[in-house]
């Protein structure tokens, strides 16, 4: 056999080495993962107990807040763009983007896959600042929810009482498949709130001239403009 066919034959064959050992290598982790978990792909830290969340920094997609049995962060991108601490009973995440906003809407980033999961048996209070966030599947007595700038979508939850606080250039949205029993809102500024059904028992709303809403008839006729 010549030199040549000698030398292709020993490459080929240790690319087919290599190809196989990573495809074992790849085979291994995936049997790692916990098929029942729908965020295994996710790096998983461990958080400390808190009531509270603070968003702030320069954010970018969306930030996921869902109940569930341990308090967690999940997380897609590099762990450097998104660091924490705590203060009291009030965990405060800061986003670290470095490339230039876009400006994409906010209801067009919301119906994107969230890159950030913060996971919490229980929350009592949220103060957002120009973070893009969905607050999903919460069944609980009380949430107070201070928005700045920024966006938030509320889905599948039920909750007994909710105090909403938007102002500054803030997206609030409620979706028909929230069900709410006492809800008190303040539209400040240039912030928009929307409802797209209503599935509110009692609605108070505070709403500067300069704001805007979309609320069903029904809501209109609760509320104390």
């Amino acid at each position: 056999m010549k030199p040549s066919n000698i030398l292709l034959t020993a490459l080929l064959a240790l690319i087919l080495i290599v190809t196989v050992g990573a495809n074992f290598i790849l085979k291994a982790e995936y049997d790692k993962l916990d098929k029942k978990d729908p965020l295994a792909g996710h790096r998983r830290e461990a958080l400390p107990a808190f009531n509270h969340i603070r968003l702030e920094g320069k954010a970018f997609g969306v930030t996921q807040i869902q109940p569930g049995k341990t308090h967690e962060l999940r997380i897609m991108p590099d762990a450097r763009y998104l660091s924490w601490k705590m203060s009291a009973d009030t965990i405060v995440f800061t986003y670290h983007r470095d490339w230039p906003k876009d400006d994409i809407p906010a209801e067009y980033v919301l119906r994107g896959i969230p890159s950030f999961y913060i996971i919490s048996p229980k929350l009592a209070g949220l103060e957002v600042h120009d973070v893009i966030c969905k607050v999903v599947n919460w069944n609980s007595d009380e949430l107070s929810v201070d928005l700045t700038d920024g966006a938030i979508l509320f889905s599948g939850n039920e909750l007994r009482n909710l105090k909403l606080n938007g102002k500054g250039t803030s997206w609030t949205k409620i979706d028909e498949r929230n069900t709410l029993g006492e809800v008190s809102a303040e539209v400040k500024q240039t912030s928009t709130f929307s409802i797209e059904k209503d599935v509110i028992g009692s609605f108070k709303m505070k709403l500067d001239s300069s704001a805007h809403i979309n609320l069903p008839g029904s809501l209109i006729q609760k509320s104390i403009l």
